[in-house]
């Protein structure tokens, strides 16, 4: 059983028990870049995974993601990963047990390693051999107003909760430095929305895809729309073999809801590139989105390790941010449709379970 909710949040995701339950955690940030000589554009991703990091406090244990009934064979570690994901670069990761965490709850501060992860910045580093990974960036703004999709998973409605994830983007101002082997980056220090989420639970579980974006180009005005962008995810139901998909748009200064009841999912996987299409229709409104992106474009992870260097078939996924397309929005009017906005899509971050059925 799965129950959502939509809402604000005035501040950046909490970290929860890290290294003291039996369970997953999962805390990802995609943060934009600019190269400092050739001033190219990138999307910076940071993540913080963790899974039955109490079953073992000072070694690295892997198996399969599935649920197991032995403590012999679950996984039990923690991994910071990072990299650059708009041009399909490879991401970059180091391990860690409990032993190694460092955890502030008054100052809603962790350290594991060289990594730091609070409420106002993240920073940290991850040294291997080439291209060693290096970032400090500050949220300096304290107004951190988000909008978020928040699902909760159940086993049963009896069930206490065993599973949340939240999908958010919140507006606030940044700044701060990445270097990504001889390449130096800035963040882009205008006020503008960082995409986030955030899961936790007692069993593991991701959406079947993801994607968001900010960069809406009006085709009927040719002008940029500021201060618009949407958010999705879509979860896969093998019971009736179709996707349940959320879905929020904030365009033109007005706030635009679908339920999952009221939104059509198809996915088209085809050589080289993979095509979402959505259509949503509600009592007032009508919404057509048609969202691609290039294999050459995305870069694999994963959250099942055979070995520290070796990943599994189970739980891989295809992240990307260069994912473009269109999208349409009418509003009805009795039996006819007017127009309210037909936006072209750029930049789109992009993800996609690789085990999950390409179409129904």
């Amino acid at each position: 059983m799965m129950q959502t909710r939509c809402g604000f949040i005035h501040k950046p995701f909490d970290l929860k028990s890290l290294g003291k339950s039996k369970q997953f955690e999962i805390l990802r940030y995609f943060i934009p870049v600019k190269h400092n000589k050739t001033g190219h554009l990138d999307v910076f991703f940071i993540e913080l995974f963790s899974i039955n990091p109490s079953l073992y406090t000072r070694q690295l244990q892997f198996a399969s993601i599935a649920e197991k009934k032995i403590k012999a064979e679950r996984s039990s570690f923690i991994l910071v990963r990072a990299g650059l994901i708009a041009h399909g670069e490879k991401c970059k990761h180091i391990f860690f047990t409990s032993r190694d965490i460092r955890y502030d709850k008054k100052n809603k501060r962790m350290q594991i390693g060289s990594s730091f992860f609070a409420s106002d910045a993240i920073s940290g580093s991850i040294e291997q051999e080439s291209q060693p990974i290096e970032w400090k960036i500050t949220f300096t703004s304290k107004e951190f107003l988000s909008y978020f999709l928040s699902h909760r998973f159940y086993f049963s409605k009896k069930d206490r909760l065993k599973t949340r994830l939240n999908n958010s983007c919140f507006f606030t101002h940044f700044s701060g430095s990445l270097r990504f082997g001889l390449d130096h980056f800035e963040v882009l220090e205008n006020k503008q929305r960082i995409y986030s989420d955030h899961s936790w639970g007692s069993f593991f579980i991701k959406p079947a895809f993801w994607f968001a974006s900010q960069s809406f180009i009006s085709l009927i005005s040719g002008s940029k729309i500021q201060d618009s962008h949407f958010t999705c995810a879509s979860f896969y139901q093998p019971k009736n073999k179709k996707y349940k998909t959320y879905f929020v748009l904030d365009c033109n200064n007005q706030k635009f809801r679908f339920l999952p009841k009221q939104v059509q999912t198809t996915i088209h996987k085809k050589e080289g590139y993979t095509q979402w299409v959505l259509s949503a229709e509600n009592k007032a409104y009508l919404m057509d989105l048609d969202i691609y992106a290039k294999a050459s474009d995305m870069v694999k992870i994963g959250y099942s390790f055979e070995s520290i260097q070796r990943l599994d078939t189970n739980h891989l996924f295809s992240l990307g941010a260069k994912g473009y397309g269109e999208l349409r929005l009418y509003k009805k009017k009795k039996k006819n449709l007017e127009i309210i906005e037909h936006v072209r899509i750029e930049n789109c971050l992009c993800e996609q379970a690789l085990n999950f059925p390409p179409n129904i």
